[in-house]
């Protein structure tokens, strides 16, 4: 069905629901970032791919909201029918605003009531109400209507799930049920309802295939002071999971990794590292030789490298394989008939994470297999002073990542230059490969929850020239207790461990502009890479990859690409 005539037939529903314009987000039920395909309702609507946004429909006009990540790709996938709203610029109108100045007041405004939070729910109809605009909830959703008439609208999945042990999860779901119910008591509530899946994929230490690159299944629960309910689809069930009796609180709780857990991530970091060293080393060998490698091929030969090693169970999210100008689209994912050759004088981007029985990684690596510019090396070398600062700072306890941000763009706002995306996301072990309630970003908010030890998160600054080519460097860090010369009021200060273990590309490294410190930095992180992740090379019989990584780890002054 043509895009102007779904935006038609939805006209049609708001006329039937007497509004003047509807809502369309991004979530589901549950409010997850990524969403089974039956939930996809902003795609079948408007034709955005990305994985977040927001949609306004009215009468007349229609406008899809959405942040500098997607940018560039909305623009190429919206038609001529919509509005790309630009958040964060400055002349682009908030959605309240938008309504506000386009509708006659006393309109009626519809939304889901089940595809957005009640927070936001509320914050926006007492916005609207002071423009004598109505938010009103509509139980059937308009979209599905719709959809549901093409015939096209995929089934609710209907995986089995299975039991998360506890060598991985570290925890029984009594003690877990335990830690919750003492919150339960210390808020004076009798009962808490969980709805966001990889909450109740944690309590219940379980895990399922319901959405892609999610360990999670699609259910409800309710936790009381003396008992547990699970809500979910039978067929979902086998007599193993069936037998589980014993069953917010916990999303700050499942952040806070424990011993198991952090031992976890920091070991399939390792062999995730050693995976992506080999595919470092045969991508370079492919274009030193000629040969012509597409976006697509050497995002296949990742995850082919990535599924060899152990208790690898599938990617975290769709990987970012980008050269030159695309990497500048900040969540640029290949098309098989449209992606890119990586070339040898040009920028190339990977972003990509998997799902391991014992932890999640997302890892990002920009590099080039010619000679890159100086302009190139400056921008390079100044996110990764960026990252480095953000992951050396040792900070207070009770302290939100959002008063951290900075950290990691204070040597590119020295240049003029920044990027528009968050700094750090928290990671779900074998979970979301984004958790919340922590991250680091510039926007105050949900991540604004205090760091806490155990908790990982991402540590990605980048820049991004549009047409040109994009930069960005990711690790996972773990929060640790910092050790200081002295305690202020016996406070308790934190900072961070890296776990990542890829190397920088060091060509791309202009060492003039580091300091010593930043030089030591780099030329340890190296070293414990060599350490961690060679002798796994060496067990897999990978001797040439390990040669590869040998160099790539030398002492960044003593830098000679001799293999």
């Amino acid at each position: 069905m043509e895009n102007s005539i779904k935006l038609r037939k939805l006209r049609e529903l708001l006329a039937k629901n007497d509004i003047s314009a509807y809502i369309v987000g991004h979530e589901d039920p549950h409010q997850s970032e990524y969403t089974a395909s039956y939930y996809k309702r902003l795609e079948f609507i408007s034709g955005f791919t990305g994985s977040w946004g927001s949609v306004i429909v009215t009468t007349k006009e229609a406008a899809l909201w959405t942040d500098g990540r997607y940018f560039t790709q909305a623009s190429k996938q919206l038609t001529d029918d919509w509005i790309l709203m630009k958040m964060d610029l400055e002349d682009t109108p908030s959605p309240e605003d938008w309504l506000v100045k386009i509708l006659p007041k006393f309109r009626k405004v519809g939304v889901d009531p089940f595809s957005i939070r009640y927070k936001n729910f509320e914050v926006l109809r007492k916005s609207l109400r002071r423009d004598s605009l109505e938010l009103v909830p509509i139980d059937q959703n308009l979209v599905d209507v719709i959809w549901e008439e093409t015939g096209t609208r995929p089934d609710l999945p209907k995986e089995k799930i299975f039991v998360h042990p506890i060598c991985y999860s570290g925890m029984e779901i009594s003690q877990k049920l335990f830690c919750v119910r003492e919150k339960i008591r210390k808020l004076r509530r009798e009962c808490l309802i969980l709805s966001e899946l990889d909450q109740i994929a944690w309590l219940f230490n379980l895990r399922g295939k319901d959405i892609p690159f999610n360990p999670v299944f699609i259910a409800y629960a309710i936790v009381t002071l003396n008992e547990v309910f699970l809500f979910i689809d039978n067929v979902k069930l086998d007599e193993q999971n069936q037998i589980l009796l014993a069953v917010t609180p916990v999303e700050s709780l499942k952040a806070v990794k424990n011993e198991t857990e952090v031992k976890g991530m920091k070991a399939c970091h390792i062999r995730d590292g050693a995976a992506l060293c080999l595919f470092y080393w045969w991508l370079e060998k492919q274009i030193e030789e000629g040969k012509e490698v597409s976006e697509c091929y050497a995002a296949d030969e990742l995850e082919r490298l990535q599924r060899k090693q152990t208790d690898f169970v599938s990617l975290s999210f769709t990987t970012i394989s980008a050269s030159g100008p695309n990497a500048a689209i900040i969540h640029y994912s290949p098309g098989r008939e449209t992606c890119s050759i990586i070339g040898k004088n040009t920028l190339y981007l990977c972003d990509s994470g998997a799902h391991y029985r014992d932890g999640t990684t997302d890892v990002t690596r920009t590099v080039h297999f010619g000679e890159p510019t100086a302009h190139q090396k400056l921008c390079y070398t100044n996110v990764l002073r960026g990252q480095m600062n953000l992951s050396t700072t040792v900070f207070p306890e009770n302290l939100a990542g959002s008063n951290l941000d900075a950290f990691a763009r204070t040597h590119l706002w020295k240049l003029g230059l920044d990027y528009r995306h968050g700094t750090g996301h928290g990671v779900g072990s074998f979970l979301n490969v984004h958790e919340g309630p922590i991250g680091i970003t510039l926007r105050a908010g949900k991540e604004n929850s205090p760091l806490e030890e155990g908790n990982i998160l991402s540590n990605e600054p980048g820049y991004y020239e549009e047409g040109n080519f994009g930069i960005r460097l990711e690790n996972l860090m773990v929060v640790v207790r910092a050790t200081t010369p002295f305690s202020f009021e016996n406070k308790k200060f934190l900072t961070f461990e890296t776990i990542t273990k890829v190397p920088y590309d060091r060509k791309l490294i202009d060492i003039t502009i580091l300091t010593d410190e930043e030089i030591h930095h780099v030329d340890a992180y190296h070293q414990r890479v060599w350490e961690s992740v060679s002798p796994l090379l060496k067990a897999q019989g990978e001797d040439d990859a390990c040669a590869w990584l040998y160099q790539a780890t030398r002492p960044l002054r003593d830098y000679n690409k001799v293999y």
